[in-house]
């Protein structure tokens, strides 16, 4: 029973995505002879929340985080129960209807699910939220340009306890997260929470992508060891939920029993719909469910949560041969990503067991942080570096139109497609550079002594690296 199984320090995910910030569009190329041109100016909103993370200091406690329980355990109860009767027994409404109909004829009872409640436990689990922008080169031929990759609120599984960590458990919050404090959050409505430790850290997940091997299909390839890494941080949370485990029968009259797990998240402002894991005893593939009152439920691929090196890259597509690439690139990515599956581990392969516990982890990392603090600050100083990185794309590409053949579509500032002039175009790009230029240089008050702190590791590092590259060892001072 899982359940039983939770008292055993053993590990799991979930997710919250909180403060994001609207997508960037991108250069693209129309049909015909015209060509788009998208100029982005950044929003006025981001320039406030950067310089609020100039002014913030940065803190070495609190930084485990949590939300309240506010959901009482009778609706959530209520609620799983409804979710692992649709698992195991889905209803269209002509089933509904026919079942109706012989309601009349037959015993009601008869038509009335068996469903057994088995446990039913408030539990927190420990997540990890990342943020991480990086940027690299594909070479597709003769050409090359730039991608950037973009990880926003990713949540990585803090310990490792299948099946929870293979679910895709994604929470919108309108709530803020509250420092985790063992005297307050570990009862909620006078019953006790059982607290999943954190066992696992993603602080090593840069160095793993920049160690996997190159994604190459046909002319097009991409050299993960060569990514510039921008920014990165990480922030511990404990995500509340409600575990249920349910007997529940298929047929009529209580006949094949199944047994279901129920995950519900436990606060108002996360999305307030179980997710439903279903398996038959000993039999078949487990495989998890949302589910919701009136959208019935829809069955989640089984591997679970996109992991990192499911990578989307994102460019410019300044014509067709790059458009061409970005497809063979997603192909290889997929590929890679396919690979990595086969080898199994999960989270796991991506995450490394952590020494201690999780409060005196993050005292002694610096990119280790408080998820109410920083993660918003943060996300807006990634999407001002892939802001000014995409304008500079955009103007790149357009000094390259061939005005004799191509008319350019103005499609910044209301424009709607209007035909333009190159050099309007061209001063409206500058402009706009220049005001992400001045906002991605509003780095949070954080990065740059973390970033002068981690020089001298990341020198030994890339002498190691280069050194195996040349074939040949070499010896670098340890630190004292």
């Amino acid at each position: 029973m899982l359940l039983g199984r939770l008292a055993v320090p053993a590990p799991t995910t979930a997710c919250v995505a909180r403060h994001t910030l609207p997508p960037l569009r991108s250069l693209s190329t129309a049909q015909g002879p015209a060509t788009q041109v998208l100029v982005t100016p950044p929003d006025p909103a981001i320039e406030s929340i950067l310089i609020r993370g100039q002014h913030l200091a940065p803190s070495v406690t609190e930084k485990v985080q949590t939300f309240p329980f506010d959901i009482r355990p009778a609706l959530a109860k209520n609620y799983s129960r409804k979710a692992a009767i649709a698992v195991i027994r889905p209803r269209s409404v002509a089933r509904r209807a026919a079942e109706w109909l012989l309601s009349k004829v037959l015993s009601p009872h008869w038509f009335t699910p068996y469903v057994k409640n088995l446990a039913f436990k408030a539990v927190l689990l420990p997540v990890w939220f990342l943020d991480l922008s990086a940027k690299g080169r594909v070479v597709a031929g003769s050409d090359s340009f730039e991608v950037s990759h973009l990880l926003s609120n990713k949540a990585v599984p803090g310990c490792d306890l299948p099946p929870l960590s293979n679910v895709d458990i994604t929470a919108f919050s309108n709530i803020p997260s509250v420092p985790y404090d063992p005297a307050k959050h570990t009862t909620a409505f006078g019953d006790d929470v059982e607290v999943l430790p954190f066992t696992r850290h993603p602080l090593t997940i840069p160095q793993k992508l920049k160690k996997l091997r190159a994604i190459m299909n046909g002319n097009v390839e991409f050299a993960p060891s060569r990514l510039d890494l921008q920014t990165w941080a990480t922030y511990p949370v404990y995500i509340p939920v409600y575990l249920g485990e349910w007997e529940v029968a298929r047929g009529y009259g209580g006949r094949n029993l199944e047994r279901v797990t129920t995950a519900m998240y436990a606060a108002h402002g996360m999305v307030s719909r179980p997710l439903v894991y279903g398996r038959k005893l000993g039999k078949g593939s487990p495989s998890w469910f949302k589910w919701s009152l009136f959208r019935g439920y829809q069955q989640i691929a089984p591997e679970g949560p996109v992991r990192p090196e499911n990578i989307v890259f994102h460019f410019s597509r300044s014509d067709l041969s790059r458009y061409t690439a970005e497809v063979m690139l997603r192909d290889a990515v997929d590929q890679l990503g396919q690979e990595l599956e086969e080898k199994g581990g999960g989270w796991k392969v991506w995450t490394d067991e952590m020494p201690g516990r999780v409060d005196d982890f993050a005292v002694k990392h610096d990119r280790v942080m408080s998820y109410s603090l920083w993660s918003q600050i943060n996300q807006a100083h990634i999407h001002a570096l892939h802001g000014y990185t995409e304008e500079r794309l955009k103007l790149d590409y357009a000094r390259s139109v061939n005005l004799s053949s191509t008319t350019i579509l103005d499609y910044g500032s209301g424009a709607e497609g209007r035909e333009a002039q190159l050099s309007e175009v061209l001063e409206r790009l500058n402009a706009s550079i220049a005001q992400w230029r001045r906002l991605a240089n509003l780095m949070p008050a954080w990065l740059k002594p973390t970033i002068e702190k981690e020089a001298p590791i990341l020198k030994m590092q890339e002498a190691t690296t280069s050194a195996k590259v040349r074939g040949r060892p070499v010896k670098v001072p340890k630190r004292s």
